[in-house]
């Protein structure tokens, strides 16, 4: 198990939260997370992973300090790399905004002034993009980003007034059609979702087969 990162935070019941995110082998999940995640979750999760060569699970441990006493623990996982259309899981926003971001920067559209257009009472937290940056390793970034599924992951993750500032700029490049909010279902939608994880297979493919 490999340590990534620890993150420290403050959340709004005034208590310090800190996360540890370990990279995991699929053999190493299914070992240690049983017993620390309900079964049917780390099932699916063990399951998504085994759809990619090279997968890897990741794990969250956190603890909710007050008067540096810890109150409360807990521990959660995600499948990683993360694949559009994977959608909420509890650790993949930074993942989803990285895939919009990018999508942003190739179409000459700056995210941040979109999130405020979405959020204007919201500040943007100094070194965001930069904690964007830190999942790339962990989230496949596509020569062809699905703009519809970046709509319906951004919504997913309960940020549907970004979605929806994001999908007037599409809608005016002709890259989702108008209705796209009610497009989140359906055969052509899962199609779309294959397609994606099915390039992301190639791309782990060809990834493992280039030498260091």
């Amino acid at each position: 198990m490999e340590l990534l990162y620890t993150d420290r935070w403050e959340n709004c019941c005034g208590e310090t939260i800190v996360e540890r995110h370990y990279r995991l082998t699929i053999a190493e999940a299914e070992r240690e997370l049983r017993g620390l995640i309900d079964h049917d979750r780390l099932n699916r999760v063990v399951e998504r992973a085994r759809r990619l060569p090279g997968a890897w699970v990741k794990r969250v441990d956190c603890q909710a300090y007050r008067d540096d006493r810890i109150e409360r623990q807990w521990t959660s996982c995600s499948p990683r790399p993360y694949v559009q259309g994977y959608g909420c899981d509890g650790q993949t926003d930074e993942c989803i905004h990285l895939l919009a971001l990018n999508l942003t920067l190739r179409l000459g559209l700056d995210y941040e002034s979109l999130y405020a257009r979405a959020y204007p009472d919201q500040e943007i937290e100094a070194g965001w993009r930069e904690t964007l940056e830190r999942v790339r390793g962990e989230t496949i970034v596509p020569d062809e980003i699905d703009p519809l599924l970046v709509l319906d992951d951004l919504m997913d993750v309960n940020n549907y007034d970004l979605a929806h500032v994001l999908g007037d700029e599409l809608i005016a490049r002709g890259l989702v059609s108008e209705n796209w909010a009610w497009i989140r279902s359906g055969e052509e939608f899962r199609t779309r979702q294959e397609q994606v994880l099915r390039r992301a297979w190639q791309a782990s493919v060809q990834s493992m087969g280039k030498p260091e």
